[in-house]
């Protein structure tokens, strides 16, 4: 069912996916991500990543906890499905919190839907997908090693390219980046 809904969702493009904006912080991203290589250029620099490879030593950029290794996961689940991404079971409902364009004070004490949860293990990381009732992946916690905190990436609803609005990232309790996709692609 949840396999189906995701085949059924608005897709990003085919091909490379390229979006870049503005971070709710202060400068300008941009971000590809395609089936041989993955990058994100921030103010701080640039990182990249081989998605062909393990994913468990890639924690770029740094400070993310994996927001590249969960980019290419993510892909590779839209794209063609759970049983592209190896090992994936259905884990259950559960409610996901931090929408990157609620404010502060409502994502506290608002109790969110519950959600379907893939959970893949797959190239030495462990991966759970937040799935909605459209088949549209809006959040994803990615596990680098068992004992550490997860990169939590949050997705905004797409906009009409099926690109996430907005993707916010943290680890633990530590806001990585707010990123504010533009429709253009490129930053102000």
């Amino acid at each position: 069912r949840v396999a189906a809904a995701i085949a059924a969702a608005r897709r990003p493009p085919a091909g490379p996916w390229r979006f870049g904006g503005t971070l709710a912080e202060s400068g300008d991203f941009r971000i590809e991500v395609d089936d041989t290589a993955v990058s994100i250029e921030l103010p701080t620099g640039r990182s990249t990543l081989d998605p062909r490879g393990e994913l468990d030593a890639a924690a770029d950029p740094p400070g993310s906890g994996g927001l590249l290794a969960a980019l290419v996961l993510w892909r590779r689940l839209v794209t063609g499905g759970p049983a592209d991404l190896g090992s994936t079971t259905y884990w259950g409902t559960a409610p996901l919190y931090g929408s990157p364009l609620a404010p502060a004070d409502e994502t506290a004490t608002a109790t969110p839907p519950l959600l379907d949860v893939l959970e893949s293990a797959v190239a030495g990381v462990v991966a759970r997908f937040f799935v909605d009732d459209a088949g549209t992946v809006v959040g994803i916690d990615l596990w680098l090693e068992a004992d550490a905190d997860p990169c939590e990436v949050r997705l905004a609803p797409p906009a009409d390219d099926g690109l996430p609005r907005a993707i916010a990232v943290r680890r633990g309790t530590t806001p990585f980046a707010t990123f504010l996709v533009t429709p253009d692609g490129e930053g102000r």
